[in-house]
């Protein structure tokens, strides 16, 4: 899942290309199906975010929590309710899937997870890589402790890699 410039840049398109297993979704993920406004920083497109807390941060990093300065722009885009489509998958591949989840959604995890959680959908997760966006929470249904908490409640064998980063991976 990765909407925006980047998903329709050239070294995505190539990287997907080059695997027989991957689909690009060039949605954002959300809890809806619906439109949601997406915002992208118009010099760095990597950062980028569906919550506007984020989309106009200028004082600590710079436009859209990126450290350059510059526009932001809104896109609305057509967004994928990720919980269902996760359930909808293990539905599919109800085979005794192996499942390893990494989120790096720009504190869509906030309404994402909560959602999970309520649909006891981490019972089926095996190991979870999370980079959390805490700096853009504010209005969060559920801390990244408690979703933590209720995650191991469903799964006890589930293994969190709390502190994971994409741009170190």
């Amino acid at each position: 899942f990765e909407p925006g410039s980047v998903a329709n840049s050239k070294k995505a398109t190539d990287t997907v290309s080059s695997y027989d297993n991957i689909v690009l979704f060039k949605q954002p993920v959300s809890i809806t199906n619906n439109k949601i406004v997406f915002y992208e920083h118009t010099a760095n497109s990597s950062a980028s975010t569906t919550w506007a807390n984020k989309a106009n941060d200028t004082n600590r990093r710079g436009a859209c929590g990126s450290n350059i300065k510059g526009e932001v722009k809104k896109i609305e885009l057509e967004a994928i309710n990720f919980p269902q489509f996760f359930k909808g998958k293990i539905d599919e591949h109800a085979l005794n899937p192996f499942v390893i989840l990494k989120c790096d959604i720009e504190g869509e995890e906030y309404n994402i997870l909560p959602d999970m959680v309520k649909l006891g959908l981490f019972r089926y997760i095996d190991i979870f890589h999370i980079e959390w966006h805490e700096e853009w929470k504010n209005g969060a249904i559920m801390s990244k402790e408690e979703i933590i908490e209720e995650a191991v409640k469903q799964n006890p064998y589930i293994v969190i890699d709390n502190n994971w980063n994409a741009l170190g991976y």
